[in-house]
């Protein structure tokens, strides 16, 4: 087909939403929705698999790219394992950890360290790699850094922090 023989007025319709009422764009976003959801239903495991693995994919990037932190490191990294493992013993036997470490550190009741974060990084290059999905696996530092600087600032509010004790404390490294 060639560019003089389209009327582009015959396709208006579908690309601009504007046209539509808030009842037929109400309808069209159920329908999609519906659709989505009977996809997801209809699909096998793996590709179930596979769909949960792009969202965090997708949730990981979204965090790194923001400054404010939407959820902790150990929410997906915990997530992460849980997709690909029955227990969390045999992802810590894959990675070379103790069953214990893992667990306090995806639960959340102890801070992850960068050797497990370097782990779980390459673990997940290898896994994202054989789906065929390109995946930044340094966004697992960047969203640990900030949750490590969150963590940081929440603790660190209840002290008084002014620019007279700044500059006292930054005088103390002052080496002259």
């Amino acid at each position: 087909m060639h560019k003089e023989k389209i009327n582009i007025e015959d396709f208006k319709e579908l690309v601009d939403s504007r046209k539509k009422s808030k009842d037929e764009k109400n309808a069209d976003s159920l329908a999609l929705l519906n659709a989505r959801r009977e996809s997801f239903e209809n699909s096998n495991s793996a590709d179930q698999m596979v769909m949960h693995l792009y969202r965090l994919k997708l949730m990981l990037e979204e965090e790194a790219k923001t400054e404010e932190l939407t959820s902790k490191f150990h929410t997906y990294s915990s997530t992460y394992v849980d997709l690909l493992y029955k227990t969390r013993k045999s992802f810590a036997s894959d990675i070379g950890f103790s069953e214990t470490q893992v667990s306090l550190i995806l639960s959340g009741r102890r801070p992850a360290t960068e050797e497990f974060v370097s782990k779980i990084r390459t673990h997940s290059s290898k896994i994202y790699q054989k789906i065929n999905i390109d995946f930044n696996s340094l966004n697992w530092f960047t969203v640990y850094h900030l949750d490590k600087m969150h963590d940081y600032l929440n603790t660190h509010k209840k002290d008084k922090v002014s620019l007279k004790n700044i500059n006292n404390i930054i005088m103390l490294y002052d080496v002259k």
